[in-house]
């Protein structure tokens, strides 16, 4: 009997132990998702034969859109590095006042601009996810669309017939580099996986090359003179924000 109480007094002193959280693995990767800006100054006037304060873009809206993005993207391989296909959608716009031909400032104008993008990128993150080095360099190509449309006060302006709206086409690219926030509060980077399912969280910077002007096609005016068959909305721009892999 005085055995078995000694035992059971031992055992009640015993550190009591639990399953460490520290050696949970991570929730499968899939997907990607993006929300970025950036500044985005259009090249309208590259193909117009203007000279400098006389071109549309210039003298009227003069400066640069703020472009607001939303990406989201496929995860499809993943042995060394990511490779993913996906999509995104954009918003832009920029308001100006025209001058009217005795000097006067006239009624508001703005363009407003919808990119849509179809993209495929690649991501070398071996680094980050094998040594815990939390740099990630990527490039991205693909393909876009973007809806844009003339205002004048609340109106979609027209001249004549033509209405001021249209679809301009192209190839983008873009190069960057994203940092893992993770290595900076592991803990919550892991409860923020077992809770939310996000694997992973990046701020990155991008620089973005877009030749979007139906590949340079002409359509004849009125007066039988060639012109660029829709707006060219080509740049060279930046764009920063935030991703969460997951």
């Amino acid at each position: 009997m005085m055995s078995m109480m000694l035992a059971a007094l031992a055992l009640a002193q015993s550190p009591t132990t639990f399953p460490s959280t520290e050696t949970r693995s991570e929730s499968p990767r899939s997907m990607l998702t993006e929300v970025r800006l950036g500044s985005y100054y259009p090249w309208v006037d590259r193909p117009l034969d203007c000279t400098p304060g006389s071109c549309p873009y210039q003298s009227i809206l003069g400066g640069a859109m703020l472009l607001v993005e939303l990406e989201v993207e496929r995860e499809l391989f993943q042995a060394f590095g990511t490779a993913s296909l996906g999509a995104s959608l954009g918003y832009a716009e920029k308001y100006g006042h025209a001058s009217t031909t005795d000097g006067s400032t006239g009624e508001a104008t703005g363009l407003r601009i919808l990119p849509m993008k179809a993209i495929a990128s690649y991501r070398w993150d071996w680094l980050a996810h094998k040594h815990g080095i939390p740099l990630v360099p990527y490039l991205k190509f693909g393909f876009q669309v973007v809806h844009w449309w003339v205002m004048k006060g609340n109106q979609t302006e027209s001249v004549g017939t033509a209405a001021g709206a249209g679809w301009s086409y192209g190839l983008v690219g873009a190069g960057g580099l994203s940092f893992m926030l993770d290595p900076l509060d592991p803990r919550l980077a892991r409860d923020f996986d077992t809770g939310m399912g996000v694997n992973h969280t990046y701020l990155f910077a991008e620089f973005n090359i877009a030749e979007v002007n139906n590949f340079g096609a002409k359509k004849l005016n009125s007066a039988g003179v060639a012109q660029p068959a829709t707006l060219d909305l080509s740049s060279r721009y930046a764009m920063f924000g935030i991703a969460f892999e997951y």
